[in-house]
């Protein structure tokens, strides 16, 4: 009777382990979607990584400085809401330099939210690459709108502000991103401001209808379409 006893407390015991470090064990997980932007200007074309259940992914090629991945959209991805202990559930992302493979932005936890649309930069924080997450809190525009929001990627610019002239985004300090604007579908000259209002670069674009961009300043001023 003491054998049996042990060797049900060993199955037992094997069993539990089995369910810790077995991903397939985990419950089934939702959707996530994310957009990678590029927005380091010292970096050269990255490929994206992501490791997840022990298995590290290429998911992204040759993304040059000011490029998306996806260019329009999101990618969508299992989501990795409550990680276990074991830690089944995060991702690390992390890029390499897409010709000599070196890495360039080291390998970052990010939990990506069920059902939730998230956006991925990578940046040049005083001379060191850093990944950064957001997320995309906004509801497709009526028509012959559209969306706007700001994210300042510079360094040593102080709070910035995103214009088109009459509605401005929210100031925002380095490595933070603005809210949503809804503005009309049109043509408009977006301007940079700084925190005296002095006018740092103007871009000129004409907004599609029913889309939603997110602009950002690093070197200069780039934009990437969030939605079709």
């Amino acid at each position: 009777m003491r054998k049996l006893s042990i060797y049900i407390g060993l199955f037992l015991i094997i069993s539990s382990c089995k369910k810790l470090n077995d991903p397939m064990e985990n419950p089934p997980r939702g959707n996530s979607y994310l957009k990678f932007i590029h927005a380091n200007p010292a970096a050269p074309a990255l490929d994206l990584y992501s490791q997840y259940y022990n298995q590290t992914n290429k998911i992204g090629v040759e993304i040059s400085h000011k490029k998306s991945l996806p260019p329009i959209g999101y990618m969508q991805l299992q989501s990795s809401d409550n990680p276990t202990s074991s830690g089944v559930g995060t991702y690390w992302f992390h890029t390499r330099a897409a010709q000599t493979k070196d890495t360039i932005n080291k390998p970052t936890t990010i939990l990506l939210s069920k059902d939730k649309y998230q956006t991925l930069f990578s940046i040049d924080s005083a001379g060191t690459p850093k990944l950064l997450i957001f997320e995309d809190n906004f509801q497709k525009p009526d028509s012959g709108f559209a969306l706007f929001r700001f994210f300042n990627a510079n360094l040593n610019s102080g709070k910035l502000t995103l214009t088109n002239g009459t509605n401005p985004s929210n100031p925002v300090d380095f490595m933070n991103i603005s809210n949503f604007v809804n503005v009309s579908a049109t043509n408009h000259n977006f301007t940079v401001l700084d925190e005296n209002g002095n006018s740092l670069q103007t871009l000129n674009l004409t907004l599609k209808n029913k889309v939603a961009y997110t602009f950002f300043f690093s070197d200069s001023l780039y934009y990437s379409q969030q939605t079709e």
